[in-house]
């Protein structure tokens, strides 16, 4: 019986382009995207799949609610699921996840090196 390898990304990013952007660079480094543009979506992906899915990334302003939120729902799935929440300004529930366990913060706009660094630092050696 052969184990799946982790090498899935669960995105929840409504913008178009900036999933655009993360998707090639997570392509260029071996990971797969999946990518959902609401959380509830993100929620129901992650029960369906989670076996697949290495990290979440997550934007803090998702249209149906708050990312740094779903990443603590997440969590009470999967303690210790590696998360990166994504936002263009300061987020008090972003600070607050990150300070709690296995996440990163990443501030929009950001350069692809930044990014790479990120995962790294989340997924260790896959990155």
């Amino acid at each position: 019986l052969e184990v799946p390898v982790r090498n899935v990304v669960l995105l929840a990013e409504d913008n178009d382009c900036v999933a655009g952007l993360v998707g090639r660079i997570l392509a260029r480094i071996g990971l797969t995207v999946i990518r959902t543009e609401t959380g509830a979506r993100c929620e129901k992906l992650f029960a369906e799949r989670h076996a697949e899915i290495a990290l979440v990334m997550l934007d803090c302003g998702l249209p149906d609610g708050d990312g740094a939120a779903l990443g603590q729902r997440l969590w009470a799935r999967a303690p210790g699921l590696p998360i990166l929440l994504m936002s263009g300004r300061e987020h008090a529930g972003a600070r607050a996840l990150t300070g709690s366990g296995k996440a990163v913060f990443l501030s929009k706009p950001f350069f692809p090196g930044q990014l790479e660094e990120r995962i790294a630092a989340l997924l260790g050696a896959v990155a």
